[in-house]
């Protein structure tokens, strides 16, 4: 079956994408999928990653200042490490949260965000969650966050004027974030993937 694109997909997690992309599939067919699609991504096509520009430079900006960042992903947690350590920016973040960072694992990103900031004492009210898409500005907004737009990733924005938008992952400095005590940024889109099928962001 040929796909022609994912891009109006990339973001959640690769199994919702699939079925939504080859819908109707079984339930037999997702899970072979998804299995290869393991075996191939964590094999070697998270290697292929890179980091958006500007954001080793601002990750290591926020770290000089004293401000703790930390990530939310749909990337499971073997890959999300892997490639933290390969970009050399994992010593800048204090916790990656990824969906299968407890069990049973994370159902969607507010349960993900939610736990976050239980486990590491986070008051909402300090806390600015950036991310690209509809689902992130809304789990932000279930949990109490401040959130930032990032008009560079793969997702699509709301329609809203009740949060700032940034094109450059720099640009997060020039919003003064950085003279503000108590500040905590749990980020999202720092990744650019590829993977043979155009692969996924988040």
């Amino acid at each position: 079956r040929e796909i022609t694109s994912l891009d109006f997909e990339i973001g959640p997690p690769v199994r919702d994408m699939l079925e939504k992309a080859l819908s109707p599939i079984t339930t037999t067919e997702l899970d072979q999928l998804e299995i290869a699609f393991r075996e191939v991504y964590d094999g070697f096509s998270w290697k292929m990653t890179n980091a958006y520009q500007g954001v080793r430079e601002t990750i290591s900006m926020f770290y000089a200042k004293g401000i703790p960042c930390y990530i939310v992903t749909n990337k499971p947690a073997l890959a999300a490490s892997r490639i933290l350590e390969h970009l050399e920016i994992a010593q800048f973040f204090v916790d990656v949260i990824s969906p299968d960072a407890r069990q049973p694992v994370f159902q969607n990103k507010g349960e993900m965000i939610r736990y976050l900031i239980s486990r590491q004492e986070i008051h909402p009210s300090s806390a600015i969650y950036i991310g690209d898409a509809a689902d992130d500005f809304l789990s932000a907004k279930s949990c109490g966050l401040k959130f930032i737009g990032i008009e560079y990733g793969y997702g699509t924005l709301p329609e809203t004027k009740t949060f700032k938008k940034v094109q450059s992952f720099a640009e997060l400095l020039s919003l003064n974030l950085v003279n503000k005590t108590g500040v905590r940024m749990i980020n999202r889109d720092i990744f650019d993937d590829l993977f043979v099928l155009k692969f996924l962001q988040g």
